[in-house]
């Protein structure tokens, strides 16, 4: 076993005090599966498959997303969920395969509403938390003089490079390689909200009027990525486009493509205005405990079958 006793104690209380926090404001807790035909693409993350016995590939999912955005259309009102997730091949000191996440939807027009629930969860156990927002355009070019709004993908791959990124000049990779390089220097005791995403990185978030930013923020504290959160977006059609889109990018670095849940895209006519995030579990508990990795506060931790 990982974690001691008296640190599953607080996990237990950070969790308790989770559910009181969406239940008191009138939320509703569901239950989605983990095992579906269907998978979000996203470049970066890899899904475990399972034999089902059936003709079709299952998937462990890496979030409750699409399930929960199809209660909200059915009427469900704001909803939340506490429930395991899977990442296949994600193993280090702010990672585990199978980690626990919280993901929660809004009813609301306004994604500040989120972002302030971010707020209110990290300061259930850093009372007092220092918060900086930041957009993302202003905190790049305070970094590196640059307006990532602006400059083409060759600037772009030479300012990776002279920070430490070589053999790529994928602006997406470097776009990423430069913002983990922006979010290292947030300082140990201020919490930082980065907003207004480039539109490339929108994911499943909608877009501002003009089209330049996307509606999404994460935020970040103590060097940990805690919770990543958007304006849902509500057009089926653009969600395809953008769901294919990963697809074409994972089958170019020769990975699977993942089937999307055509139905899912359908009924997001039926999605009212809504905001919402997902944040790692056990990162709070690190937080709330002092703890340097992930495996510290785990009842038990994902390790290689010794014989």
């Amino acid at each position: 076993m990982a974690a001691g006793i008296a640190l599953l104690r607080r996990r237990d209380q950070v969790i308790r005090q989770i559910r009181a926090y969406f239940q008191q404001d009138g939320f509703l807790e569901v239950e989605t599966p983990q095992l579906s035909p269907y998978a979000c693409a996203e470049s970066h993350i890899e899904l475990f498959t399972v034999d089902s016995g059936e003709a079709d590939t299952r998937y462990l999912l890496a979030s409750p997303e699409w399930y929960m955005k199809r209660l909200l259309a059915e009427g469900s009102g704001s909803l939340f969920q506490i429930g395991k997730v899977f990442r296949r091949g994600e193993s280090g000191r702010l990672h585990n395969p199978e980690f626990t996440l919280l993901e929660w939807y809004r009813e609301t027009r306004q994604l500040t509403a989120v972002m302030d629930d971010c707020i209110a969860l990290l300061a259930m156990v850093v009372p007092e938390v220092r918060v900086e927002q930041w957009d993302y355009r202003d905190l790049f070019k305070q970094h590196f003089g640059a307006d990532l709004w602006c400059i083409g993908d060759r600037e772009l791959a030479e300012l990776a490079a002279e920070h430490g990124l070589h053999g790529s000049s994928d602006s997406d990779t470097c776009t990423d390689f430069l913002f983990d390089r922006m979010v290292c220097a947030v300082d140990s005791e201020t919490a930082w909200v980065v907003k207004h995403f480039p539109p490339s990185k929108a994911s499943y978030a909608e877009l501002t009027p003009d089209g330049q930013y996307a509606l999404r923020f994460e935020l970040f504290f103590r060097g940990i990525e805690l919770a990543n959160g958007y304006s849902e977006l509500r057009d089926g059609a653009v969600v395809l486009e953008r769901h294919e889109r990963v697809n074409q990018e994972r089958r170019r670095q020769h990975k699977s493509a993942y089937p999307f849940d055509k139905q899912a895209a359908t009924v997001l006519t039926s999605l009212p205005p809504c905001a919402g995030a997902a944040m790692g579990i056990d990162r709070l508990i690190m937080l709330a405990s002092a703890s340097r990795r992930i495996t510290d506060v785990l009842g038990f931790h994902f390790q290689p079958r010794v014989n």
